[in-house]
């Protein structure tokens, strides 16, 4: 047998080995590279997975989830209770939630019957959370809507018997006018928010404006025989603190007003 042609035959058949590994390896580092694979999950089926899907969980989800999320166990809310409470009951009714987060309270709403929740998120990440927990505890009569919910005030023509808007006051740039447009959705509503105090930051602090793209509009809420009394205020050096208070409407037009713990 010519020694040439063996040794020919010999290194072609090292060069297709070679040329295979090569695939291979190109092939698996594709795949270990493609951001798109890395979105499948190949585990076993599970709540737990529809969690983990979403990082970042603030809340936990009731126990009967089975799953373990955030921390706080807001789906037992005792301001959600008090508020409940001071209402009466809320079955059959229709019930509009400003800024859910993480659906806890609109769980704890739901346990009360009411014929319909409204539930409006602008954030994407707290939104999608709120479906997650929306299919593991079975909610049946929330719908969640992403967006601004002043918008929703404004233009969908729809009145409500309960508007709630727990820790969301604070966080607006105009909160007298969320307040005047939650008046013509509804006569009561549920607020829960932080405030500013005249005594705990006076004249001259400068916290109030650290972060003030405008004149700062701020709510106080001050507990007055039972009632929460609205004023604006708009802190400008050149306006005295008289002038600088105007009251608004008590209660912004709404006739149910008790001040909760």
């Amino acid at each position: 047998m010519p020694i040439l042609p063996t040794i020919i035959e010999r290194l072609r058949g090292a060069a297709d080995l070679l040329e295979a590994r090569s695939i291979s390896a190109a092939s698996a580092r594709s795949v270990s590279d493609n951001p798109v694979l890395d979105e499948y999950v190949v585990g076993t089926p599970c709540a737990q997975n529809a969690v983990d899907a979403l990082p970042g969980w603030n809340l936990a989800l009731p126990p009967q989830a089975g799953v373990a999320a955030g921390h706080g166990a807001f789906y037992n809310d005792p301001r959600i209770l008090w508020a409940l409470k001071q209402f009466g009951s809320i079955e059959g009714r229709k019930i509009l939630e400003l800024g859910p987060l993480e659906a806890s309270h609109t769980w704890l709403l739901e346990q009360h019957g009411p014929s319909e929740i409204h539930a409006i998120e602008a954030n994407k990440l707290s939104y999608l959370r709120c479906l997650v927990v929306k299919e593991l505890v079975e909610l049946k009569t929330a719908k969640f809507y992403l967006g601004d919910f002043n918008k929703w005030l404004e233009n969908v023509e729809q009145r409500y018997d309960l508007v709630v808007a727990s820790g969301v006051l604070y966080h607006m740039d105009d909160p007298i006018g969320l307040l005047e447009r939650i008046a013509k959705r509804t006569d009561a509503f549920y607020l829960w928010t932080h405030y500013m105090s005249d005594e705990a930051m006076p004249d001259g602090d400068p916290r109030p404006t650290r972060r003030a793209r405008a004149p700062l509009q701020a709510v106080v809420l001050r507990r007055v025989a039972e009632q929460v009394v609205l004023r604006r205020h708009s802190r400008s050096a050149s306006l005295g603190r008289k002038e600088r208070h105007r009251r608004c409407d008590q209660g912004a037009g709404l006739r149910r007003r008790a001040a909760g713990p």
